[in-house]
């Protein structure tokens, strides 16, 4: 269960589980959050906490509270078999560029209030990596979007 599986989730827990799926394999959470980020009462999201194995879960209203994305910021955890989380920045991006096309488009955002902390993006793979000094803290990933803004669940 510890394997990170772009647009599919991670071992066996897929993007598209219902938060009563996800029960039956992590049970309940540490910790749960409910917000909206556009300050609206019908598009909320629901995250779940699990504070013993470092993952983090969200559900959003608007797709039926499936699951849509997962973070971990334990160093347990495989990218294509690799433990990623505690190494280098430029260790991470040159392993992720060497997997996936160089053409892959990346973004990164600094942040005013916090500048030892950097987010690395790749919107083609739902793909978000935090640095804290350089180092690789946490990985988010979600499910992925075809060119027409629909989700591509895994079957």
């Amino acid at each position: 269960m510890k394997e990170i599986k772009i647009g599919q989730g991670l071992g066996n827990i897929k993007f598209g589980y219902t938060r009563e799926e996800l029960k039956k394999v992590l049970g309940e959470p540490d910790e749960i959050d409910k917000y909206s980020y556009t300050n609206s009462d019908t598009d909320l999201t629901e995250s779940w906490h699990y504070d013993d194995s470092e993952i983090s879960v969200s559900f959003d209203q608007e797709d039926d509270w499936l699951l849509g994305a997962i973070s971990v910021s334990s160093d347990e955890f495989l990218f294509n078999g690799q433990k990623l989380i505690g190494k280098s920045e430029e260790e991470v991006l040159s392993y992720i560029m060497s997997i996936y096309p160089e053409d892959i488009e990346h973004e990164f955002t600094n942040y005013e209030d916090d500048p030892e902390r950097i987010l690395v993006s790749f919107e083609d793979l739902s793909l978000s990596l935090w640095f804290m000094n350089g180092i690789l803290e946490e990985i988010e990933w979600g499910v992925l979007w075809d060119d027409a803004d629909m989700q591509i669940w895994p079957e």
